[in-house]
């Protein structure tokens, strides 16, 4: 593979997925591989002159280090000089000092999303390339994670709502610093990125030798390709399964008919069962293979009467046969929120809800409709959903009256004049037929 600057005429190829969005954002914390990604984009969008999408540059300070805030600086320089829109964007409150990495991770991206929002950007653009992918598949290969595992980073999925685009996968991170080096651009060095003490950095260590052998980082990247299709054809088929095996409610919970896990191949049931629990739990991640295959195990138990575990952010329970899959409470309970104004509110990581027209004169709140609020709504409801499901479901109270949930007709609520409101589930469990549709009974 070469590691010449990227030139012009290969921009529209690699930017291509981009060109479809009306805003977009990237994502640029001034090391060499989101400082190319900078100057990459700027050119694209010079190319496309006035169909050029709007674009705007976020950096995170983590504040872990003392020269965040000067890096961050410098790329405000840099994206102001060239034209872009910049926000730095702040890690606030006690940091960790275990499992620095991941938890850094996790709040960058909901730092990022939120910003996304708060921009009308439909978005996010990653710098991730070519030698992370091999990286991250040689870990995922050494923690003995599965088909979705391997396919390591996908160019394109949804994080809460906003797409999340990596076109630089297949670019090699020398071609990056090349690119950089040409047109005369610094960036900044993290001490992190040489600190042995992180898995990654050690994966890294390894790649000289490996490439040696004939494992280099196109190779394995490749092979991450290749699992990539295996996975997508897998996601097809269990598509075709929920919409045959599964009812959704639109509050958030999942049902699967009795037998359906059983006459299910072992690798669809587990796929299944890691969408679900995403769906239901409001995580970003599914959980480790190896807490699905003890899962799955449990719920395929016909020894067992009855079954119920936790999972994920998600309760996961057999009874009468029937599998249900609904959002864990937790000891802190579901959070709680003002819902009166036009701008639509996140809940519980798993919703985005809205009004149809703003609420003057009350104070409108949006929670979980618990035991109190199912047990006004028994009628609406119906019997046959699991009650603890019911009552995760998102919904609207006016003091101590539920007057509108997420699968309930408004009209039928109290028989008064309720806000319309919109559930919407931030990542819809696609492809299981009728999932905008509550519909009751497993039989």
């Amino acid at each position: 593979m070469t590691d010449e600057p990227i030139r012009d005429d290969e921009l529209a190829a690699l930017f291509a997925p981009l060109s479809r969005f009306g805003r977009i954002g990237l994502a640029v914390s001034g090391g060499a591989d989101s400082t190319a990604l900078m100057h990459l984009a700027t050119r694209w969008l010079a190319l496309l002159e006035a169909a050029a999408p709007a674009c705007v540059v976020l950096t995170v300070d983590h504040g872990l280090r003392a020269e965040a805030a000067a890096e961050a600086r410098a790329v405000a320089e840099q994206a102001n000089a060239l034209g872009l829109p910049h926000e730095t964007l702040h890690w606030v409150g006690e940091k960790p000092r275990a499992n620095v990495q991941a938890l850094a991770r996790n709040a960058r991206l909901e730092l990022l999303t939120e910003a996304a929002r708060r921009h009308d950007l439909s978005a996010l653009v990653m710098a991730h390339h070519l030698d992370d992918q091999a990286e991250t598949f040689l870990l995922r290969l050494a923690r003995g994670s599965g088909v979705a595992g391997l396919a390591a980073m996908a160019d394109e999925r949804m994080l809460d709502g906003i797409t999340l685009l990596r076109p630089l996968l297949g670019v090699s991170r020398a071609r990056l610093r090349a690119t950089l080096l040409d047109a005369g651009v610094g960036w900044s060095e993290d001490p992190s990125n040489t600190d042995a003490g992180y898995a990654r950095v050690r994966m890294r260590g390894l790649m000289p030798a490996l490439a040696g052998e004939g494992l280099t980082a196109e190779r394995l990247a490749g092979t991450a390709r290749h699992m990539r299709r295996a996975a997508d054809a897998l996601d097809a088929l269990v598509d075709g399964f929920l919409a045959d095996s599964a009812l959704v409610h639109p509050g958030g919970f999942v049902g699967l008919r009795p037998g359906a896990l059983a006459a299910a191949r072992e690798e669809i049931a587990l796929r299944l069962l890691a969408r679900a629990i995403r769906f239901a739990g409001g995580q970003r991640y599914t959980p480790r293979l190896d807490a699905l295959e003890g899962l799955f195990d449990s719920l395929t138990d016909t020894a067992a009467q009855r079954v119920c575990r936790t999972l994920g952010g998600a309760v996961v329970e057999r009874a009468c046969g029937a599998v249900w899959i609904y959002r864990e409470a937790g000891r802190d309970g579901f959070e709680e929120c003002d819902l009166s104004g036009a701008e639509p509110v996140i809940w519980d990581r798993r919703f985005r809800v809205s009004l149809q027209e703003p609420v003057v004169n009350e104070r409108l709140t949006l929670r979980a409709l618990g035991l109190d609020g199912r047990c006004q709504l028994d009628a609406e409801t119906g019997g046959e959903w699991p009650k603890r499901a019911v009552e995760t479901v998102p919904s609207l109270w006016i003091g101590e009256n539920v007057v509108a949930a997420a699968g309930v007709p408004v009209a039928s609520i109290g028989g008064r004049d309720a806000p319309v409101a919109r559930f919407e589930p931030i990542a819809p469990l696609a492809g299981a037929g009728g999932a905008g549709e509550a519909r009751a009974g497993l039989g």
